[in-house]
C-alpha cells in the first residue's frame, strides 16, 4: 500500500493520539502537523520505484539515544536513503515496505 493510502484510511484525530504517544514533546506543534496531514490528502501523488521504510534504530553505543528512521530504499539497492529532501507527492507515492507493517501499525505509519 502507498503512503498516500494509508492517510486517507486514517482521520487526523487517530493520526494526532498516535502522534502524542510516540512523541509527547510535540503538542506544541500540534497545529503544524494536523495542517501538513489536510496539506498531504489534497497533494496527488508522484509515481516512484522508491519504498517507504521505518525502523527502529538502537546505536551501539548504550549512551546514545534510540530513534525511528524513516528512509527510503530503492527496490534493487540494499542501501537506505534519506528523503527529506525529496518532495512530500513522492512520498506519498511509495509503497510502504512489508517489514514496516510488521513494526508499525497504519496510524504510526502515518504519524511519522
Amino acid at each position: 500500500m502507498k503512503l498516500k493510502e494509508i492517510i486517507q484510511r486514517h482521520h487526523w484525530l487517530s493520526v494526532e493520539t498516535t502522534l502524542l504517544q510516540c512523541y509527547p514533546d510535540q503538542q506544541k506543534n500540534i497545529d503544524g502537523y494536523r495542517k501538513v496531514h489536510e496539506i498531504l490528502l489534497q497533494l496527488p501523488s508522484a509515481d516512484t520505484a522508491m519504498q517507504l521504510q521505518i525502523c527502529w534504530v538502537a546505536d551501539e553505543d548504550p549512551t546514545e539515544q534510540r530513534y525511528h528512521d524513516v528512509s527510503g530504499l530503492e527496490p534493487s539497492e540494499a542501501i537506505a536513503y534519506s528523503i527529506e529532501f525529496r518532495s512530500w507527492a513522492e512520498w506519498l507515492g511509495m509503497e510502504v515496505m512489508e517489514e514496516t507493517y510488521v513494526a508499525y501499525t497504519e496510524p504510526e505509519i502515518a504519524a511519522h
